[in-house]
């Protein structure tokens, strides 16, 4: 999810990014390292998400819901 993170930013978020498919996310990290994302789905439908080339995972949305994002092992809740 944070592929061109540079080195200078090593903790940080950002709230709001627009994604293809109708969905916001907000990002928070610490270490360089995903703490804790949120999905918010504004047309609902799948939601693809994709950490490294391992970790990837989809999941129905619903038009208005936020969904929360956590690793180690990667889920996802409806918010």
């Amino acid at each position: 999810m944070l592929p061109a993170l540079p080195d200078a930013w090593p903790t940080g978020f950002v709230k709001g990014l627009r994604a293809r498919g109708g969905f916001e996310v907000s990002i928070n990290w610490d270490k360089g390292e995903i703490v804790e994302a949120e999905i918010y789905s504004h047309s609902g439908g799948l939601c693809s998400v994709q950490i490294d080339a391992l970790v990837k995972s989809e999941f129905q949305t619903v038009i208005g819901k936020r969904y929360m994002l956590s690793l180690n092992p990667l889920t996802v809740q409806e918010h």
